[in-house]
């Protein structure tokens, strides 16, 4: 595929494939210029505590938090995380967190 296809891919995401994205511990890249860790660290815990509740108020008020710290909190510093893998993981995060509990497939 051409370099126009990895571009699109990139830009437009599919939100059918990150809802079915398992989020789990995610392991960063640490290099100059990137997210600071503890801000990263603390939207990803909240985000993992959501998603093992099914009170949908918690799920939604964790995606509020989400948000918030990706607006306000989420600065880079001179070494951080990677800042793409952290905003592909919190996507994922902020995708699994919108499903339904009750739309879950059992396990």
């Amino acid at each position: 595929m051409g370099r126009a296809g990895c571009c699109v891919r990139e830009r437009f995401l599919d939100a059918r494939t990150l809802r079915a994205a398992p989020v789990g511990a995610p392991d960063f890249t640490v290099g100059l210029r990137g997210y600071r860790t503890d801000v990263v660290d603390d939207l990803i815990r909240i985000g993992r505590e959501a998603l093992g509740s099914d009170d949908p108020v918690e799920r939604r008020a964790a995606r509020r938090a989400i948000a918030l710290g990706r607006e306000h909190s989420l600065v880079v510093a001179a070494r951080g995380y990677d800042t793409f893998q952290v905003d592909e993981a919190l996507d994922a995060l902020d995708a699994a967190l919108a499903v339904d509990p009750s739309d879950r497939e059992p396990t």
